[in-house]
């Protein structure tokens, strides 16, 4: 789930790969972004052999997260090269079946879109934000869980097919 704050900057991104990840700062271990040069140095802190990197969606443009190919959540080890890190790790219990095949990253629009094609139901969890709130000064807490919200009314969705989530007892007030 990508959601963009009122400036239009990343806040929290959620992977719809294999296994619905959902974290901000997850995309090195999420996406191939450690193997291209030009956007792993962008990373709060870029992959280089011996350092445990940390790639978060607010460090990105939304087109530069729609460029990367999402995948399983893994990662192999720091000392190795940057396509170790990025195909190795994966749990014995897992599946690298499609890491190979480039899956697209959807915004969180895009997921609700895709979901109300099958006539799904929802379950969206509002996860804490990795940057500090309010975000660049404006967008709160508030702002974020609304949006959430609001996504789905501007989809048309029934609000009797949403069940939001969150960890934060403030978010779960407000709604």
């Amino acid at each position: 789930m990508l959601l963009l704050s009122s400036s239009h900057r990343l806040v929290v991104l959620n992977l719809q790969t294999n296994e619905g990840r959902h974290a901000q700062c997850d995309l090195h271990t999420t996406t191939d972004v450690v193997l291209r040069p030009e956007l792993n140095a962008k990373c709060s802190v870029p992959f280089s052999a011996g350092v445990s990197p940390k790639c978060c969606a607010s460090d990105f443009t939304l087109s530069e997260i729609k460029s990367l190919c999402g995948k399983m959540d893994s990662s192999g080890s720091i000392d190795g090269t940057p396509e170790e890190y990025v195909y190795g790790g994966t749990a014995d219990w897992r599946t690298d079946l499609y890491q190979y095949s480039c899956p697209v990253i959807p915004t969180h629009k895009e997921s609700i879109e895709l979901i109300k094609s099958f006539n799904g139901k929802f379950t969206p969890e509002l996860k804490s934000a990795d940057v500090e709130m309010p975000y660049e000064g404006t967008y709160t807490q508030e702002d974020y869980a609304q949006q959430m919200i609001d996504e789905y009314i501007e989809a048309g969705v029934d609000p009797k097919s949403v069940w939001p989530q969150s960890f934060n007892t403030d978010d779960v007030i407000y709604w």
